[in-house]
């Protein structure tokens, strides 16, 4: 059962503001766009937002950073744009001079030996867009999908870079030539590519994308009880209950629906009653895993992270403040920055990695979930957690378990 949720208005809106259309607002500097994972970002990139750019008459390019984390997110940006080339030249070979086309050719073809745009001895990422868009005679929209990667590597740092070279150089005098649109799971990542010194897009602003809701369910009724008429009436409250439990997140939700309608399923009862046990089985095992890989940690080490966790982008780690902060959560023990340092350093090796360091030594969470369950902890005043509490958490999972 397909569960995509259209959001044509949604997209519509932004695709004018990215072309410069709408009656008030714009995007001139680009669409940031954060949401967290699992949420339905990609999904609303890929089939609400790139085709109505592509409709409105842009040619769209789409990277995904994460696609193969082993290659640079620079690298896989300028080879995005070298393929987008390549067919735009295919596609003209009938209509453009021999030398021209040839010239074109050696500075762009992604299988040509020669240099490739963005690397040293070649065309820039800046002038391979520019001929990109030269090339089209039309808007070009690149969608860059978690385009925080970027910021894992200097030649990703340059290639936003080149990105707002880029959109300066095309979009002149109210003519918007370049739509660019960044989205991200990791909000705080995405922020630093418009508020820190030198960043490329200051000025711009992030927005999150709004959140499937009540009328995602209700939709998600409406296909059940088309396909499964004898489930009718599908209780759509209980179902809201259990996608907020799942976080909203559309992946975890359908699968615990095909799951509980899997005619191989044996459990007594409506399956509506079975799809919220279950997301609160995922939601206890989540708090549960998290619990347990912080109190792993060394004392040092969760007195680090609970320092990120707390500070966020006013973390330092050489900052006596924070030394001042480990000392307390370490009695015992004399703390200096090469030790917090060192501490940050494990955690960034942690499986999963815990902490994420920039090339210019800042650091975050790796895992904006993490902030999340770290931020529901303070609120219920159960912040730093102790083994008592993850015997507690344990018992209410084991509970969970039995009662699904």
């Amino acid at each position: 059962m397909r569960m995509h949720f259209a959001r044509p208005e949604l997209a519509s809106e932004l695709a004018r503001q990215l072309r410069g259309d709408a009656v008030v607002g714009g995007l001139q500097h680009g669409l940031f766009l954060a949401a967290p994972r699992g949420t339905g970002l990609s999904t609303f990139l890929r089939r609400d937002l790139e085709p109505q750019l592509a409709r409105a008459g842009a040619v769209v390019v789409h990277v995904e950073l994460s696609a193969d984390r082993r290659r640079d997110g620079g690298q896989l940006i300028v080879d995005a744009i070298a393929r987008a080339l390549g067919w735009q030249l295919r596609a003209l070979a009938g209509s453009v001079s021999k030398a021209r086309l040839a010239a074109l050719g050696r500075a762009f073809w992604p299988d040509a030996a020669d240099p490739q745009p963005g690397t040293a001895g070649g065309t820039t990422l800046t002038d391979a867009i520019c001929a990109l868009q030269d090339l089209c005679a039309r808007p070009v929209a690149l969608v860059i999908d978690d385009a925080h990667h970027a910021l894992d590597s200097p030649p990703g740092e340059a290639a936003m870079a080149s990105l707002k070279q880029a959109s300066g150089e095309l979009n002149r005098r109210g003519t918007v030539r370049l739509q660019l649109v960044l989205a991200g799971s990791h909000r705080d990542k995405l922020l630093r590519l418009m508020d820190t010194a030198g960043a490329p897009f200051q000025g711009a602003t992030i927005h999150s994308l709004p959140k499937l809701g009540v009328p995602y369910v209700d939709h998600v009724v409406g296909l059940i009880e088309a396909r499964r008429p004898e489930l009718r009436p599908v209780n759509g409250v209980l179902l809201a209950e259990a996608f907020r439990a799942f976080r909203q997140r559309p992946g975890c939700f359908g699968a615990a629906i095909a799951e509980a309608l899997n005619p191989l399923n044996d459990a007594e009862g409506r399956f509506e009653h079975q799809v919220r046990a279950a997301a609160g089985r995922e939601q206890a095992a989540e708090t549960a895993r998290r619990r347990d890989d912080y109190l792993g940690l060394r004392p040092l080490e969760q007195a680090v992270l609970g320092r990120l966790l707390e500070e966020g982008r006013r973390f330092r780690p050489d900052d006596a403040d924070t030394q001042a902060f480990c000392q307390q959560r370490c009695p015992g023990m004399s703390v200096s920055s090469l030790e917090v340092i060192a501490a940050l350093e494990r955690l960034r090796d942690h499986a999963p990695p815990l902490v994420w360091r920039s090339p210019r030594g800042e650091y975050a969470v790796e895992d904006p979930g993490l902030l999340v369950w770290y931020q529901e902890c303070s609120r219920s005043g159960e912040w730093p957690p102790i083994e008592a509490q993850a015997s507690c958490v344990a018992a209410l999972l084991s509970e969970s378990g039995a009662a699904g």
